[in-house]
């Protein structure tokens, strides 16, 4: 199953976007995988005192939290579908 998704932005315009059936999931484990990743480089830089890495950690994972929302929002909208 797929959902369309339309979003008005200020100017009117309509976006359409698709969901397909793995309800975020795909989302959740960029998300992780990002978390992950970023936590690592940011324990690197803190270790090497690399400031420039630490910062790079922290960004991927922010990174991470959003794609983990995104994957959270699309799997209640196709919840809320049944």
């Amino acid at each position: 199953m797929e959902i369309e998704i339309f979003i008005l932005s200020n100017n009117n315009s309509r976006r359409r976007y698709m969901m397909s059936e793995d309800k975020g999931f795909k989302d959740k484990a960029k998300g992780l995988k990002d978390k992950v990743a970023g936590e690592a480089k940011d324990s690197f830089g803190k270790v090497s005192n690399d400031k420039s890495k630490q910062a790079e950690g922290k960004a991927q994972k922010a990174k991470g939290s959003v794609e983990d929302k995104v994957g959270d929002a699309k799997k209640d909208l196709s919840d809320k579908d049944k």
